[in-house]
């Protein structure tokens, strides 16, 4: 899995405006490079979009680069493609054509396995330019050959993020437990996963079988230190339910 920035941990400016995206009409995922030096900050970009664009906040849903995915408007309404924003999903890889990596690639796999993951459908990919009414209006090479062509040989796709067939059906008989809530047994499973994480300054939990604060609080870190698809909430922070989301990613562990 990647590793994941929040806003603050970029040093975000606050936003001028924001609008909630509707996930209901949300059916394209819109790839784009930055088009400048592989060493540009977050923040920079972000300077630029908000100073230069005069845009409400950084242009995109979310930006990556290597093994890292950095939170850009995360679930709020993008300003990334001409007449697209609050249908798409839009994710920018910094640098230029030809900068991108094999880590790049998994990144772009999980944050579309998570787009569609949030919209409830499978998604269709775009590159920047090719997108529809962009040609027209922007006549842009963006998001480079190289992404192009990882988009045009289908290496970019939810399936890269789906379980075996054999945990799916697992998954299904598995009950989602929350703060106060939840089968004694699977309590004491859930706190059993959590304490496998090998995180140095992690502290055990009691597997009691009951789910109080102190298990609350440990789900949601572990479901922010590893990106758990559809249980992250914008500003990083888990959302302490683990249901079938954390399950599924549970049993996808070595």
């Amino acid at each position: 899995m990647s590793k994941y920035v929040n806003r603050k941990g970029w040093s975000a400016r606050n936003p001028t405006d924001f609008v909630a995206l509707d996930w209901g009409k949300v059916d394209k995922f819109i790839i784009h490079y930055s088009g400048a030096s592989r060493d540009q900050t977050v923040r920079s970009i972000q300077n630029y979009c908000m100073d230069k664009k005069g845009h409400s906040d950084i242009d995109y849903n979310d930006l990556i680069k290597g093994d890292t995915v950095y939170e850009g408007r995360g679930e709020h309404v993008g300003g990334h493609t001409f007449g697209l924003n609050s249908t798409s999903y839009g994710v920018c890889v910094i640098g230029q054509d030809g900068d991108a990596t094999e880590e790049d690639l998994a990144c772009l796999q999980e944050r579309y396995a998570y787009a569609c993951g949030k919209a409830n459908r499978k998604l269709t990919i775009y590159g920047h330019g090719e997108a529809p009414g962009q040609k027209e209006n922007s006549g842009t090479d963006c998001p480079g050959s190289e992404i192009y062509a990882w988009i045009h040989d289908g290496r970019i796709d939810d399936t890269a993020m789906e379980p075996d067939e054999p945990a799916s059906d697992v998954v299904t008989a598995l009950p989602e437990v929350r703060l106060g809530h939840g089968n004694p047994k699977a309590v004491k499973l859930v706190q059993a996963i959590v304490n496998q994480d090998s995180e140095p300054a992690y502290q055990l939990l009691l597997e009691d079988g009951i789910f109080g604060p102190n298990t609350h609080k440990q789900v949601s870190e572990w479901q922010a230190r590893h990106n758990v698809p559809n249980s992250v909430r914008p500003d990083g922070s888990g959302d302490g339910h683990f249901g079938p989301a954390c399950w599924t990613y549970a049993l996808t562990l070595d």
